[in-house]
């Protein structure tokens, strides 16, 4: 399994919404095409993933999922900026 969007580092591993991070808009099983294996941990796997979860959840469920973890304004900036990407380069 793979956190696709929230990594485990972006909330401290002590804090209570750590285990909101494996919840299934961020969570990949890696068995697709192209795979972890091929593109590693990288921002191109994660522009593939972000379309695959754009489409298989929408845009307004994976904001929510981001919301739901409270980072604050400017750490959730950047995941839903990669959201908005997809959505509108892809959607």
């Amino acid at each position: 399994m793979h956190e696709w969007l929230l990594k485990r580092n972006a909330v401290p591993k002590k804090n209570e919404r750590h285990d909101r991070i494996f919840a299934p808009e961020n969570c990949s099983l890696l068995h697709h095409d192209p795979c972890h294996m091929q593109l590693g941990q990288t921002k191109r796997l994660r522009s593939v993933l972000a379309r695959k979860f754009v489409k298989r959840y929408g845009e307004e469920r994976l904001h929510d999922f981001v919301d739901s973890v409270d980072l604050g304004p400017e750490n959730a900036k950047m995941y839903h900026n990669i959201i908005n990407e997809a959505t509108h380069n892809y959607g």
